[in-house]
């Protein structure tokens, strides 16, 4: 483990203040900047701020890096203020509109469960409509002067929300599933709808996710993206245990997650917020929902990818793990086809063409030019052999094997 993740998991670690802050003693202010930016990369700088802030005069942590975390801290406060005001004008819309509407992720979290909105950043708001409801949301939305992202919204396999830019800047995802179809697991929306809780934010009343669904969710959308896993999915899952201790149904949780197919996702968060950061969940609990073909060098390699802190994302890399996957020259050929043409209605998400619009193949030449400025280098790269580019491929193929077992039975 680099020492950098070491120290944020120390101050990240729940315990007495003077028998953490004797632990963090003898640290090199060397150590503390890369710890701090570490906490940036993993989404927690405001966490580990709120943490050496409890710890007056913690010692080796330099001044001026003291005062940048402090004023990361207020403005990522700032930003989440906005953030809610401008969200509770879109809850009111729904409201006035009779549209049911679910908060999900950060907008739940930050005030119901962190309960305070600083310690959780977040980059847009996730809602959860009922996919019935979804012409009349985006008529809503376009009403009020939203932009959509998607040139058309079409749903298919590949996706399960639509987003959408408010005049406010707000970004707005508006899910109508919980996860894409083209995953293993399946979650059974009725029974989260009918399972669904009242939370007053504000003056505003807004539907929330139930403690156990909740649990599961953020278990589940941690493990679709264990390629590029953060320290703060681990922190949401620890302090949903310590905020709904005392009311998490955990027989209903093993069940529910065993028929969606979330078993191994929800073990391996739960067991690593355990070893990581001290969450309140007992060893005979983990032990009652560790699934039976359950494999420990998978939960050894979600670990490694969980405290990664320098990798590479560029989409050239992951086009090459996908391309190493097809196999030999007949499988790598009909991975490029099929990527270059797409079903029309996926082509119809990304090109101002209609779906059912003989326009829609004039773009089809596009994406072949596309494809080849994004991903044309790397897959070169593989194609030709290079060393470096085939064990990144490896690399990134082995976490997408490991998000694909998570996410089934």
């Amino acid at each position: 483990m680099e020492r950098s993740v070491d120290l944020l998991l120390s101050c990240l670690w729940r315990e007495e203040g003077e028998t953490k802050a004797e632990r963090l003693r003898g640290r090199s202010e060397d150590e503390w900047r890369e710890a701090a930016a570490a906490a940036e990369y993993h989404g927690v700088g405001p966490l580990l701020f709120s943490t050496v802030r409890e710890m007056a005069g913690t010692p080796g942590v330099p001044g001026d890096l003291l005062e940048e975390m402090r004023r990361k801290y207020y403005t990522a406060a700032a930003r989440n203020m906005r953030l809610y005001h401008e969200l509770r004008k879109v809850l009111d819309l729904f409201g006035r509109a009779e549209i049911p509407v679910i908060l999900l992720k950060g907008a739940h979290l930050a005030e119901a469960v962190y309960g305070n909105i600083a310690l959780r950043s977040m980059g847009d708001v996730d809602l959860l409509v009922r996919r019935e409801d979804l012409s009349r949301t985006e008529e809503m939305l376009l009403q009020a002067g939203g932009e959509p992202e998607e040139p058309n919204r079409v749903i298919v396999e590949r996706n399960c929300h639509f987003a959408y830019r408010m005049k406010s800047g707000l970004r707005l995802e508006v899910h109508w599933r919980l996860i894409a179809p083209v995953h293993a697991c399946a979650i059974d929306l009725d029974a989260v709808w009918s399972r669904a809780q009242r939370m007053r934010s504000g003056k505003t009343d807004a539907l929330v996710l139930s403690s156990g669904d909740l649990l599961i969710y953020i278990c589940a959308h941690a493990a679709k993206h264990a390629s590029e896993m953060r320290l703060r999915m681990l922190c949401d899952v620890a302090e949903i245990l310590r905020c709904f201790a005392g009311e998490l149904n955990w027989p209903g949780i093993g069940e529910r997650a065993r028929g969606w197919g979330l078993s191994r996702a929800v073990y391996v968060l739960l067991r690593l917020s355990r070893e990581l950061l001290s969450a309140p969940i007992g060893e005979d609990l983990l032990a009652l929902l560790r699934p039976e073909d359950f494999e420990e060098r998978r939960f050894a390699l979600a670990r490694e990818c969980l405290l990664e802190t320098r990798r590479g994302r560029s989409a050239g890399t992951h086009a090459a793990a996908f391309l190493r996957r097809a196999g030999g020259p007949a499988g790598k050929i009909s991975f490029i086809v099929k990527r270059i043409f797409l079903p029309r209605e996926e082509m119809a998400m990304m090109y101002p063409a209609p779906a059912d619009s003989w326009r829609i193949f004039l773009y089809y030449p596009l994406r072949m030019k596309d494809l080849l400025f994004r991903h044309g280098r790397p897959l070169w790269r593989l194609l030709r052999g290079d060393a470096e580019t085939c064990c990144s491929a490896e690399k990134l193929d082995e976490k997408f094997r490991l998000r694909d077992w998570l996410l089934s039975k």
